[in-house]
């Protein structure tokens, strides 16, 4: 009972510490919702987003070369903005893949996003995947 009882109170100082941090950024429970919920959607259904992804190209000369796989994608630009990406290369590098990070590079002719594939679970700590391409963009936000 008490062993109960004390990760009640440590799961209420647990979400009054993600609001605290939620309400500092300004965020709201969209975002909170939309950081944590993707990339549970893309764990869960990942495999059927790649066969999804794969149906697309249609042929197989237009399919993307190698293993593929469906993974995350999180936002460097401090925007929580999460998507996902079908990424394609050797089977070895793909399976080590574990998201990708949307970097923006801002230019004078423009803005491009780049799309890092990386082996590290935080975002904040990229650990690029030599050999792994983005061959699709999973885009969930509605416009």
């Amino acid at each position: 009972m008490i062993r109960a009882a004390r990760r009640h109170k440590l799961a209420m100082l647990l979400a009054l510490l993600a609001m605290a941090a939620a309400a500092a950024y300004g965020w709201d429970i969209a975002d909170m919702l939309r950081l944590a919920g993707i990339p549970q959607v893309v764990t869960w259904f990942g495999h059927e987003l790649d066969s999804a992804a794969n149906t697309v190209f249609g042929s197989p000369t237009l399919a993307p070369p190698g293993a593929t796989k469906v993974v995350p994608v999180y936002s460097a630009s401090g925007r929580i903005y999460v998507r996902a990406v079908q990424l394609y290369g050797p089977k070895d590098q793909v399976s080590k893949v574990l998201l990708a990070v949307q970097v923006p590079l801002v230019t004078p002719q423009g803005e491009v996003d780049r799309f890092v594939p990386s082996k590290s679970p935080d975002p904040a700590q990229i650990d690029p995947v030599p050999g792994v391409s983005v061959s699709a963009i999973i885009d969930f936000e509605q416009k």
